[in-house]
């Protein structure tokens, strides 16, 4: 267990890695987006779906690269496919993961009339504004917080199965059982951590909002406007990351003085395996 402290500490931590190689950290960011882009083609949506896990996995391991001093480019954030054994698993993490979020957020949204027009649906799918302003602000409020709920569910079972998965090749429900354990042990730095980042995304969204509404009057996104918001949306990314990455390095004892970590083959696993 450790301090509350601690949560403030991996935030600090987190900003002076991406300050350390700010570029080629936003870089690979940037690669995460274009590929999360894919999520509105039928098929390969849910093939970016389910790898999500994947890809926050090359992510983390960007971050442990910064951290021991080791060349970062942006084929690291592809590492994890060259595991088969690793992708498989965190492929049916990404799907575990999925199918909770939507069974969260259908079991919150059950029972609203407004949300069971398909016509309407298909319009919000399509990101049609006018459609989300006919809803109802309290079925609006519903669907935010179901939202919510899901992704805030989504990421506690990802939090530490991801890393564990990765950098420890723990087995799938070994990961997610040690990972939970872990996170629900050490519950107070992460409240601090989720106060100080809800404080310090106020001004972040508000800048989104003024944004997106100034591109909603312009009559179309200009090219100031969008890469403003896409370094809002970056700047987060990239401190979710940093923070789970040192908070799992702390609390797994990941990393340290040991030096770099030797290259894993495809088919590798190792043995030693931490459980907090």
């Amino acid at each position: 267990m450790v301090s509350a402290s601690r949560g403030f500490a991996w935030l600090l931590t987190a900003t002076s890695f991406i300050r350390q190689q700010t570029w080629r950290l936003l870089t690979v960011a940037v690669m995460v987006q274009l590929a999360m882009s894919l999520t509105q083609f039928p098929v390969v949506g849910i093939l970016m779906v389910l790898a999500l896990p994947v890809f926050s996995a090359g992510m983390l391991q960007c971050f442990d690269q910064v951290r021991r001093g080791l060349p970062l480019t942006p084929m690291v954030l592809f590492s994890p496919f060259a595991n088969r054994v690793l992708v498989i698993r965190l492929f049916l993490l990404g799907g575990i993961i999925a199918l909770t979020a939507v069974f969260v957020i259908t079991w919150l949204l059950s029972g609203i009339q407004e949300l069971q027009d398909p016509e309407l649906l298909s319009r919000i799918e399509q990101g049609d504004l006018d459609a989300v302003l006919e809803l109802d602000p309290a079925v609006v409020q519903r669907a935010f917080l179901a939202i919510v709920l899901g992704v805030s569910v989504s990421g506690i079972l990802s939090h530490f199965t991801i890393p564990l998965i990765w950098f420890r090749q723990m087995p799938l429900g070994m990961a997610i059982l040690t990972g939970l354990k872990a996170l629900f042990k050490n519950w107070l730095p992460f409240l601090l951590l989720g106060l100080i980042l809800a404080v310090l995304s106020i001004p972040l969204f508000i800048t989104l909002g003024l944004l997106v509404g100034i591109t909603a009057v312009a009559g179309g996104p200009g090219i100031i406007q969008y890469a403003l918001i896409l370094l809002v949306v970056l700047t987060i990314q990239l401190l979710v990351f940093g923070t789970q990455y040192c908070s799992f390095a702390e609390i797994f004892e990941h990393g340290g003085d040991e030096g770099p970590v030797p290259p894993i083959g495809p088919d590798e696993t190792r043995d030693d395996q931490f459980v907090a």
